[in-house]
């Protein structure tokens, strides 16, 4: 990969610091383009399809790509419709920051609002503490339906060395995927405002699998107009002849060739009018 691994990344995941990278990077990608096929077959100018398919698939994706690994365990919280990966007391939490190249990494958000009470909860449990807090601020508020107990006790149930480990990347319906990182981080206020914690986090090289056949999921779309055939790949079409008779040729008169008539001259439709 292109960018060297950080000795961070190398204390967090050990000797498999390197599967572990491109098994994120390759998930991130993965789901970027997923949302970019919806988005595509939705034929909708708008965002929706595109925001709304990225929101399951960065999580799924995730999921494909890390759950076979030695020691993967799946968390579901109550209440929660997706499920989260936990690796080595590494608990993955992948989210868009931005939908463009011009928001810097130290600008990023956590959804456009405020934070959900579950995510909220997972960087009070397990993402990095703040060295000092001027003002305390509510985590956030209880969401209608969501019982703080189960929610509490899903949590409890992982182990206390758990670290928050946060994927954050910028992609838009046109562009794709642009950007992104992992690292450690912290809730700034409840509007989902990160602070990363300096030599805790590294940019991700998703540059290095860009155009790498068999490595970059391609989009459907993509890969259909390379699976279908060119227009003149196809056996050239004969034409069979037949000779005429000897008696025939000898007698032009009586039996003349008989030669292809000149097509009509096509009438319009009422339409064409």
């Amino acid at each position: 990969m292109d960018r060297p691994i950080s000795g961070w990344a190398q204390q967090r995941f050990g000797e498999r610091v390197e599967q572990v990278r491109l098994a994120v990077v390759q998930a991130t990608l993965a789901a970027v383009l997923d949302a970019q096929d919806a988005h595509r077959e939705g034929k909708s100018d708008k965002r929706y399809t595109f925001g709304m398919t990225l929101m399951v698939r960065k999580y799924e994706r995730l999921v494909e790509s890390l759950a076979d690994m030695d020691g993967a365990q799946l968390v579901r919280p109550p209440g929660s419709a997706h499920q989260l990966v936990l690796l080595d007391d590494n608990l993955f939490f992948p989210f868009k920051y931005a939908k463009d190249g011009a928001t810097a990494l130290s600008q990023a958000r956590v959804g456009d609002g405020r934070v959900s009470a579950l995510v909220a909860d997972l960087f009070h449990r397990f993402g990095a503490q703040p060295a000092h807090q001027a003002v305390p601020f509510p985590l956030f508020d209880t969401e209608p339906g969501t019982d703080d107990t189960e929610l509490q006790s899903a949590l409890d149930m992982l182990p206390p060395t758990t670290k928050l480990i946060l994927v954050a990347f910028a992609a838009n319906e046109r562009s794709g995927l642009i950007d992104g990182a992992w690292g450690e981080g912290h809730l700034v206020d409840g509007a989902g405002h990160l602070r990363w914690v300096p030599g805790r986090y590294e940019m991700l090289p998703f540059d290095a699998l860009t155009g790498s056949a068999g490595t970059v999921p391609q989009p459907r779309a993509a890969a259909d107009t390379a699976e279908s055939a060119r227009f003149d790949a196809g056996a050239m079409p004969t034409v069979s002849l037949t000779a005429r008779p000897p008696i025939e040729r000898a007698n032009s008169d009586t039996f003349p060739p008989v030669i292809e008539q000149t097509p009509e001259t096509p009438k319009a439709d009422e339409e064409d009018r």
